[in-house]
């Protein structure tokens, strides 16, 4: 376990990968190699973490198991763990009973992710309208106040603005942007661009200021205009995540992590651009009002 985890901080978007234990998707879009929990425990640079069900995993059963595990077993991990489930055809969350989902807020589930992309881009607007509506009215979300997270095409968040600011099911809902809003560094100043920071500024959606070295490969110094905009627009809407273990997404085959990924200096780098008042609330104030009840 590292001893220079940032205390109180959160790490808000990690996976776990156990194949042997809990399969993939036969019809997965990427293999990443396995990444147990135990590794995620030595590699983690803070106090808190939100684990993630990644799209390839058949379910949210090893989620499940990992939460599960830490609350049982402080010592396992002392900080606090907590989980995003993942809504699918195959994780059917409208079939779960309010006791299944009461079970998955004690463990720790926080949040409920729609995911558009990684072989399910042909989806058009409508259906995640339709989708996000759905997920508002689950029980555990209006009753736990569960957070809505989707990883979306900057310009499905732009066609999504109005939507999201007027839809009465989701008026109480907090939706995350996973992965900076997809946003590079080339779509800076543009209209999609600037109808997500709108988004932001609403107070509605937060964003994960996460996967850089996947939306300006090998040149993470080139999103800082994008950095400094967020969060001197939208200071209160801003999340960290490391991404862990940084997984290749290219193709089928089996495949290590990316190269270059590295979560403590790319901490190194925000707190070059950013105040320290930003940074504690990117790290800590944020993740703690959405995750840490």
């Amino acid at each position: 376990m590292s001893s220079t985890r940032l205390q109180s901080a959160w790490d808000c978007h990690v996976h776990c990968f156990e194949p042997d234990k809990f399969p993939y998707k036969a019809t997965r879009a990427y293999t990443p190699r396995p990444a147990p929990f135990a590794a995620l425990v030595r590699d983690l640079v803070t106090s808190n973490v939100m684990l993630v069900q990644a799209t390839i995993e058949q379910s949210f059963t090893g989620l499940l198991e990992h939460l599960e595990a830490c609350l049982d077993n402080p010592e396992h991990f002392p900080g606090r763990v907590r989980g995003t489930v993942l809504a699918s055809s195959e994780n059917r969350l409208d079939a779960l009973t309010d006791a299944e989902l009461d079970r998955m807020h004690y463990l720790g589930v926080r949040c409920v992710r729609l995911h558009s992309l990684y072989g399910t881009s042909n989806h058009g607007i409508g259906w995640i309208q339709t989708q996000l509506k759905e997920l508002a009215q689950l029980q555990a979300v209006f009753k736990y106040k569960w957070s809505i997270s989707a990883q979306l095409s900057l310009k499905v968040w732009s066609e999504l603005k109005d939507f999201i600011l007027t839809d009465t099911d989701l008026a109480t809902v907090s939706i995350v942007a996973d992965h900076i809003g997809s946003a590079t560094p080339s779509d800076y100043g543009s209209p999609a661009f600037q109808d997500f920071v709108e988004l932001l500024q609403s107070g509605r959606v937060y964003v994960k200021i996460s996967a850089m070295h996947r939306r300006s490969p090998g040149d993470i110094l080139a999103m800082q205009p994008i950095v400094d905009l967020f969060a001197k627009l939208a200071p209160q809407a801003l999340l960290w995540g490391s991404d862990w273990p940084h997984v290749d997404t290219s193709g089928w085959e089996e495949a290590g992590p990316l190269e270059g990924a590295d979560p403590a200096s790319e901490l190194a780098t925000l707190r070059s651009w950013l105040s320290e008042e930003q940074m504690q609330k990117i790290l800590v104030e944020n993740p703690e009002r959405l995750f840490g009840h």
